[in-house]
């Protein structure tokens, strides 16, 4: 749809870059060298050049020296046919002739700060720790060292190439706009080598169950094998004010699935990995066009929530085992056992019947079984990090990468 206002803003932003970099360029002809040069290409006297004009001589004086601190439209319309140039070309040579250099680092100054504005949430910014205070000129070198942009406004190009391909346009909500671009860099700057298998993918997807009981170090397990098989998997501390525990993106044409502690509880971890797990065998062609996918428990604008939620709660304990052990919960040692016979952690059988309530309105189920489910941090601490304290993009791709690949000592 057509938006003036955007049209015009547009191209305020286009003039003023083109006016700076005529400033940038040593010994560029001012407007009125440019008008003295085609007059005496033209072979024209001063009073010839003037008449063709329809100015006074005087005024036309005036403006080859550069002594007009205005010029009307009549007068910019005249200047693009005498020159035969686009009226942008005059008023953008007129404006680098009139403006003192001070003057337009004042503008620029105002320009950065009315782009950091518009496309950042400030205050958010500060609270997750990304950037100290509010001076602008700390925000812009920030940004452009975090994503390696050569400029400023490099931001909304990277952006848009992201945050738009989806159906829902999130730029609204200007942290989380932040966020997945993070996110989004970090897997390609991650770069996963290794070929995506899809067969592989579904086979360890059947396996995972028995790493649940490995509290310490069963995620880290699961996660390097699928980053063999071609599925990246990065862990981060979930971002204040938000509800996103899971998202897939769809990174150089290969699966990447984020895991944050949201919530903060060991089985929300495994349900959310195979929720993830979910999406990548069954609607990798459907995400793909859209680059990511967030599990937020807000929308399902492709209606696929509900199925990744079955799919996960099928490989953790099949519904009719279930169904049965969920009527023996308040006997502790009976459950222990149970999940022992059916290599599960005992706190996803705890979890999942907290979840059913909940569903039900009833969040009581939490606080009853609370005891038995352990805090994220038990994996969580040693995998995930907050990105958006590192330095760069680069150097938290490199973090997350140390926990992807096996080393052997």
């Amino acid at each position: 749809m057509y938006n003036p206002e955007e049209q015009n803003t547009n191209s305020s932003d286009q003039l003023m870059s083109e006016v700076l970099k005529i400033l940038a360029v040593d010994n560029q002809p001012s407007l009125g060298q440019v008008i003295e040069q085609r007059r005496e290409a033209l072979k024209l006297s001063v009073k010839a050049a003037s008449e063709v004009l329809g100015v006074p001589r005087t005024s036309y004086e005036r403006l080859i020296k550069g002594e007009l601190q205005k010029l009307d439209v009549l007068t910019a319309l005249k200047l693009a046919h005498f020159l035969d140039v686009s009226i942008e070309e005059i008023m953008k040579l007129f404006v680098a002739s009139s403006m003192p250099a001070e003057d337009f680092k004042e503008v620029e100054r105002v320009k950065e700060a009315s782009f950091i504005v518009k496309n950042f949430d400030i205050e958010g910014l500060k609270k997750i720790g990304f950037i100290q205070s509010s001076n602008f000129t700390h925000i812009k070198e920030r940004i452009i060292e975090f994503f390696s942009l050569n400029s400023l406004y490099e931001y909304t190009q990277e952006a848009s190439s992201v945050l738009y391909s989806k159906g829902k346009v999130i730029s609204d909500d200007k942290v989380m706009g932040f966020w997945i671009l993070s996110a989004y860099k970090q897997f390609e700057k991650i770069n996963n080598p290794n070929p995506f298998d899809l067969d592989q993918i579904k086979r360890l997807a059947v396996q995972i169950r028995p790493y649940t009981r490995k509290e310490k170090t069963g995620l880290q397990t699961v996660i390097q094998a699928l980053y063999k098989a071609g599925v990246t998997v990065i862990t981060q501390k979930a971002l204040p004010k938000t509800s996103v525990r899971g998202g897939t993106f769809i990174v150089n044409k290969k699966p990447c699935i984020i895991l944050t502690d949201l919530y903060k509880r060991y089985p929300t971890l495994w349900f959310t990995l195979l929720h993830e797990l979910a999406h990548v065998i069954f609607h990798l062609n459907r995400l793909s066009g859209y680059k990511y996918h967030l599990t937020d428990g807000i929308e399902d604008p492709m209606l696929i929530e509900s199925q990744a939620d079955k799919f996960a709660q099928e490989l953790l304990i099949p519904r009719e085992k279930y169904d049965y052990i969920k009527n023996h919960l308040n006997i502790e040692s009976f459950v222990q056992s149970y999940s022992e016979k059916n290599n599960i952690h005992a706190s996803i059988i705890y979890a999942l019947y907290a979840w059913e309530l909940k569903e039900k309105g009833d969040d009581s189920g939490w606080a009853r079984f609370n005891r038995f489910i352990p805090h994220s941090d038990i994996c969580f601490d040693s995998l995930a990090y907050s990105p958006w304290l590192e330095k760069t993009v680069d150097e938290s791709a490199e973090k997350s990468k140390s926990t992807l690949v096996t080393t052997h000592k």
